[in-house]
């Protein structure tokens, strides 16, 4: 009875395993890993977050316009509202 039922088993458990699990395979992991994590933290550092609704708003929509001529008239900006539900605080009240 063969050992394996196909030829990724076999070069997973003889190759692979052994390449991963050996002294200079997990240097280079880790090495990569960290590189990785390196590159992965700088990008995330100088990400510029550029987010507007008219992104997803048709061209030619109606809304669209209407949004271009506010901008244009009030210059207000993007509202955000949040929304807390919180027995044990009082959010209606400012604390000196």
């Amino acid at each position: 009875m063969e050992k394996y039922t196909n030829g990724t088993q076999r070069f997973l458990y003889e190759k692979f395993s052994l390449a991963t699990t050996s002294k200079p395979g997990i240097i280079i992991i880790l090495t990569v890993w960290f590189i990785f994590i390196i590159v992965s933290s700088w990008g995330a550092a100088n990400l510029d977050i550029d987010f507007k609704q008219t992104y997803f708003i048709s061209a030619t929509a109606y809304v669209n316009e209407y949004i271009q001529r506010q901008d244009l008239h009030y210059e207000s900006g993007e509202t955000i509202t949040f929304y807390v539900d919180s027995k044990d605080e009082d959010f209606t009240s400012v604390d000196s």
